[in-house]
């Protein structure tokens, strides 16, 4: 879960005082010391991103950390506990720091802190207490259950609870949603539109390739900082199986009167003119398996619930530009065994698929019944950004939270389809399943 925040200080500030007299971390080899620097500038993002995290030293990455809840008995909701209650909650364990001991294991996991000054404030927070540790874990201060957002607040709440509550839905840390469409800085300068909708591009062997990035350094540092915010709701939302049971709790459900979500704005026409002919210009894989899957799913004719969870399961985060990809997309990608996302890449090694793709086999349909009326839908925000995710170009981590999860199964012929899709497939009066039809009728 790397993060590639350059505006952050790269070394955590000192206000917390470091205990005197412990031990200090052995001296670090060039190659740690880049882990750990970069360590410190994604701990900042995800401190200002509100969230708990805790380093895997298998990965060398922060990883989040699910914060207890509880069910209070006064309004019978799930919310999360405070910083206060850590210790007794079942199986909660506290973070680890990055540092690794003399003989190259972690060091105990972090204590807690309670209403301790740093910054000027009184905070909450983990920080190692067996040697010298510069990397403090900021405990954010408990808000609403992100299930309850938009709803009545919790009892007890006050002004400075709201406020944190709209800091988090707006997700000032992240490009995505602090800034209107026309500050996106996700969003490239137009380019000039064309006539019409340019055929897919086969993908040509021995072509000659090229270190120069596709996006610039502003575009590709903006896709590299994922709303962390934006994922959680999206991942704890299938976990749960909150969207399974309420389509409408997803964020890019439609709505009537609701504008494009600022993560999808990008490939909205409306809010970034020309993105589609970006989008039709990398369709070198639009007529593989992986390809087949996205049209279906993005289509009236809708796929199996296993194959959106072998898009899920198959999709691959470039450690360079730290975007997702299709297998097939990351391997395009990549030019000269380095990525070609960002203006400064490093090393990538090419990917293998992780699942097949024998979803699309002919549906056995009953007798004197056909499919109804076919349709694509690869030119909406999900359409298009899921097109991306099957090309050179892939889509930023967040982007690919929301899209990914955007789905509904329906309760009749129970295929998996894009929520455009879905609303399409449906009968325009009677809103029941219109996926099969009698023999020669619509």
């Amino acid at each position: 879960m790397s993060r590639n925040c350059h505006h952050y200080n790269p070394y955590p500030r000192r206000s917390a005082r470091v205990p005197i007299g412990l031990p200090s971390p052995p001296a670090l080899s060039p190659e740690t010391r880049v882990v750990i620097q970069q360590a410190a500038i994604d701990l900042q993002f995800y401190i200002e991103a509100g969230v708990i995290v805790t380093w895997n030293h298998a990965l060398s990455q922060w990883d989040l950390v699910d914060r207890p809840q509880r069910r209070t008995t006064s309004s019978d909701r799930e919310t999360y506990v405070g910083a206060g209650s850590f210790s007794s909650v079942p199986g909660f364990k506290y973070p680890f720091c990055p540092h690794l001991d003399v003989f190259g294991r972690p060091y105990d996991r972090m204590k807690l802190f309670l209403a301790k000054r740093y910054q000027g404030k009184n905070e909450d927070f983990f920080r190692a207490h067996d040697h010298q540790c510069d990397f403090i874990v900021i405990i954010p201060k408990v808000r609403p259950s992100v299930y309850s957002i938009g709803n009545e607040q919790e009892p007890g709440s006050d002004e400075e609870e709201d406020e944190v509550q709209q800091t988090l839905l707006a997700s000032t840390s992240s490009p995505s949603s602090s800034q209107t469409a026309s500050q996106n800085p996700r969003i490239s300068p137009p380019s000039p539109a064309t006539s019409s909708r340019p055929k897919p591009t086969p993908k040509i062997p021995g072509s000659p390739t090229t270190h120069r990035s596709y996006f610039s350094a502003t575009v590709a540092t903006a896709r590299a900082r994922s709303d962390v915010f934006v994922m959680e709701i999206c991942w704890d939302g299938v976990f749960t199986g909150r969207f399974q049971d309420t389509p409408s709790a997803h964020p890019l459900y439609p709505q009537l009167g609701a504008v494009t979500h600022l993560v999808m704005q990008p490939y909205d026409p409306a809010y970034n003119p020309g993105c589609l002919d970006r989008t039709y210009q990398h369709l070198h894989f639009f007529d593989s398996k992986i390809g087949r899957c996205i049209r279906a799913l993005n289509s009236t004719l809708g796929v199996t619930s296993d194959v959106v969870q072998g898009l899920i399961d198959d999709s691959k985060r470039c450690p360079s530009c730290s975007c997702q990809y299709s297998f097939e997309g990351y391997n395009a990608h990549i030019r000269d065994g380095l990525c070609g996302n960002t203006p400064n890449p490093t090393p990538v090694t090419p990917a293998a698929p992780h699942a097949p793709y024998h979803g699309l086999d002919n549906r056995e349909l009953p007798a004197g019944k056909c499919l109804g009326r076919y349709a694509e839908f690869l030119d909406t925000p999900i359409g298009a950004s899921m097109l991306e995710w099957n090309s050179k170009l892939g889509i930023p981590t967040d982007v690919w939270a929301l899209v990914a999860t955007a789905v509904e199964e329906c309760e009749t012929c129970h295929f998996v389809r894009t929520f455009p899709a879905h609303a399409a497939h449906l009968h325009s009066e009677t809103g029941k399943c219109n996926d099969l039809v009698d023999d020669g009728g619509e």
